[in-house]
């Protein structure tokens, strides 16, 4: 879970995602580990635009399960029901710069750097730049 999480920022994640999703507007998936149901992140779908048909993809994972294939496994399944369930046309992305391992994920799945934000996000006391990534539904 990112840090400082209180139980409290959990209640509210979870009653925000259910009306949300009851209206349409966003849907967040956790990802959960098979053979203890330990919960290991979160992936979604905000800002759903259905004039559009557009939405931002956002996701997080626990440290300890980083570089074992679950992030990319979520984004593929988030980008699936965007584009099968959803009929959506197209789903971005932003991330920081500094985030490599973030950009490589969304490079490998087909997003195209469509933005480049310079000192877009204050963060820890810092200015980073941030990335705009894009991948329409006949990239996918």
């Amino acid at each position: 879970m990112p840090h400082p999480y209180s139980e409290g920022n959990a209640r509210a994640m979870i009653n925000e995602s259910h009306r949300y999703g009851r209206t349409g507007s966003a849907y967040t998936f956790c990802i959960v580990e098979n053979s203890n149901s330990d919960l290991m992140g979160c992936v979604g779908l905000r800002n759903v635009n259905s004039n559009d048909r557009n939405a931002e993809m956002w996701y997080w994972l626990g440290r300890k399960y980083w570089h074992k294939g679950y992030a990319s496994d979520a984004v593929r399944l988030t980008l699936q029901f965007a584009f099968e369930s959803l009929h959506l046309m197209k789903v971005y992305a932003v991330v920081q710069e500094s985030n490599v391992a973030s950009v490589n994920l969304l490079e490998r799945h087909g997003f195209t750097r469509e933005a480049h934000w310079r000192k877009g996000s204050f963060m820890n006391g810092r200015w980073y730049d941030v990335y705009g990534y894009g991948i329409l539904r006949n990239e996918f």
